[in-house]
């Protein structure tokens, strides 16, 4: 991202804007918001500047009440925090925080799923696969999912046993690990493998998660258009955000097929078994599409979702639903709600005017082991 030098409100001479972007459809729209006043991540982010040294390279540490304490790699005095931390444990506390909120977030997600499934809000394809599924992760929360560990060979199963980052189930890895972003005399090297142990017990979770997936929904792999030209002028659109049910986004694109509303995602699973949901852009840019007009309503989940979302909504009369609240919800009647009042919002959004940007691609997704042929 570089500074926007030269550029002033009302500004149309373009020579004057420098390139912050790849994406020719994102690039579209950064004068318009220039012109507008809308604030997008490229000015937060030149906002930012200069960033703090320490922050940035994870030399910095805010856990408790003592700090915030900062470790100098420059200067003699300064090396360890109030309590005794000092750069390798700040930086390697740092990874492990964040591969904690990842697995959680997976774990979080996979729950969810299973709990759907269990309660009959979604019929599977293949029953006695779902069902062997939803048995290995009930195994992989409480335990560490033996059946599981058949998938991987054995050598390297002896190898994370010997280095002590086998998992061994939700309970005991994810409550210790986050204890160890807080204190103890745990070295950097022992850290650093609960972070390992961490990460694994996330892509078990992953890996279950994509065969329940595959046993309710079906899997197939599929050619996908994507990019900000799929977007429609003349029909009602549900942009899908982040990573929410995968058993609501079914409910969503099911009420949505009967009032022929189209259903795109921005940062979310594009292939739901006969379900697509073209990707739209991507992270950096997922502001952008409510620029357009062209979307009518948009459904949020936590995960890859900034917050600066719900501000240009709100700017541009874009309804927002989130899927993440603190009631459970039923995904029948909130997937009919959703699809009723983007119906409702395109009537009253006619007079908008749609801007879509002339850029579209096509991708092949979903391809698997089982779908190569090696012969």
């Amino acid at each position: 991202m570089v500074a926007d030098n030269g550029y002033r409100k009302g500004d149309r001479r373009m020579e004057f804007i420098q390139k912050k972007t790849a994406d020719n459809a994102a690039e579209h729209f950064l004068p318009r918001a220039a012109d507008k006043g809308t604030k997008l991540a490229w000015d937060r982010f030149e906002g930012q500047l200069p960033e703090c040294g320490f922050c940035e390279s994870g030399l910095s540490c805010r856990d408790c009440l003592q700090g915030p304490c900062i470790s100098n790699p420059f200067r003699d005095s300064n090396k360890l925090g109030v309590c005794g931390k000092d750069k390798d444990i700040l930086a390697v506390q740092s990874l492990l925080r964040l591969v904690l909120k990842g697995t959680m977030a997976t774990l979080d997600q996979v729950g969810d799923f299973v709990e759907g499934v269990v309660a009959k809000k979604a019929k599977p394809r293949d029953k006695s696969a779902a069902e062997r599924i939803v048995c290995e992760i009930e195994a992989l929360l409480k335990g560490g999912g033996a059946s599981l560990k058949k998938a991987f060979p054995k050598s390297l199963l002896a190898a994370w046993e010997e280095a002590g980052i086998l998992p061994q189930g939700v309970a005991r890895d994810i409550f210790k690990a986050s204890q160890k972003t807080e204190g103890g005399v745990a070295g950097a090297e022992e850290t650093l493998l609960w972070a390992f142990k961490a990460a694994l017990l996330g892509a078990f979770a992953r890996k279950l998660q994509g065969g329940l997936k595959k046993a309710v929904f079906g899997a197939a792999p599929a050619e996908i258009a994507l990019d900000m030209g799929v977007l429609k002028k003349e029909t009602a659109t549900i942009l899908l955000y982040g990573r929410f049910s995968p058993i609501l986004k079914a409910k969503i694109a099911e009420a949505a097929a009967k009032k022929k509303v189209a259903v795109m995602g921005v940062c979310t699973d594009p292939l739901l078994g006969p379900y697509l949901f073209s990707p739209v852009t991507s992270y950096g840019s997922q502001e952008l599409p409510l620029m357009t007009g062209a979307v009518d309503l948009i459904v949020v989940g936590d995960q890859f979702v900034n917050p600066s979302l719900a501000a240009i909504a709100a700017e541009f009369s874009v309804a927002l639903v989130p899927t993440e609240t603190l009631k459970d919800q039923n995904p029948d009647a909130l997937a009919k709600a959703i699809v009723e009042k983007a119906v409702n919002a395109f009537g009253f959004r006619r007079t908008i005017v749609r801007d879509i940007p002339d850029a579209k691609k096509s991708a092949l997704m979903g391809l698997s082991a089982a779908d190569l042929n090696m012969k």
